[in-house]
């Protein structure tokens, strides 16, 4: 397997073959990456700087995708669910994949929002059982027997 470095000189583009070390490897998606395999960052601030992208973007997709979970229904105690499983799922995400790739106090900043998060999901999810129970007890009450 040949690897390649692109570096771009002012009127000619050159490549060095170089050995793969170690640094972060991703396959970019999409359709103007089609002929591209596998991407590996070696320089460390800009594995950093990918890294760091990576994960506010995760982090802006879940915030939204909880946003439009929980929006939808406010009754739905399954898109409450739902929404905490996801949460969960990003939280271990941070800490297995990008524990060792990020500095500590980023990580740390992150999981504090992921835990504030997580707490205005729990109200939510104690509203949804609470006016649960409401509905039962309404019910059991219209009942003679």
């Amino acid at each position: 397997m040949s690897n390649y470095v692109v570096k771009k000189k002012t009127s000619k583009k050159m490549t060095i073959h170089y050995q793969e070390s170690e640094g972060y490897s991703f396959h970019p998606k999409g359709a103007n990456y089609e002929t591209i395999a596998k991407v590996t960052i070696v320089d460390n601030d800009l594995k950093k700087n990918v890294i760091e992208a990576k994960i506010s973007r995760d982090y802006q997709k879940i915030v939204k995708q909880i946003y439009d979970m929980l929006n939808e229904s406010s009754d739905d105690s399954s898109n409450v669910l739902t929404a905490y499983t996801e949460l969960d799922r990003l939280r271990k995400i941070f800490l297995t994949k990008y524990a060792k790739l990020v500095k500590k106090e980023m990580l740390v900043k992150y999981l504090k929002k992921l835990q504030i998060l997580e707490l205005e999901i729990k109200k939510l999810m104690l509203s949804v059982y609470r006016s649960y129970e409401m509905k039962v007890d309404f019910e059991r009450e219209g009942k003679s027997r």
